[in-house]
């Protein structure tokens, strides 16, 4: 987040600098980063992940695309994963 927050691009993955409209002057400019934004994003997952988001065109949408895919946990494994790294010497 810091590494966004200091290229500017933060605003990408919060939703919060929206798509103008097309005709818009600032539009080229917003789609250059967000392809950039997202570009990043689909070179940073695997393979298997790329081949389901390298068609979303929004950065907010990888994003949440990633968060909800990512954010999904497993409970007795991540419990098992904490008891092995407290009993770790």
């Amino acid at each position: 987040m810091t590494t966004l927050s200091a290229k500017n691009k933060i605003e990408f993955f919060l939703g919060t600098h929206r798509y103008p409209a097309k005709d818009h002057p600032t539009y080229a400019t917003w789609n250059r980063c967000n392809n950039m934004v997202v570009a990043w994003l689909v070179h940073f997952v695997s393979v298997p992940v790329r081949r389901r988001i390298i068609w979303i065109d929004s950065t907010v949408d990888v994003w949440n695309n990633l968060k909800t895919r990512y954010s999904q946990g497993n409970l007795s494994r991540i419990y098992d994963l904490q008891m092995k790294a407290a009993t770790l010497c």
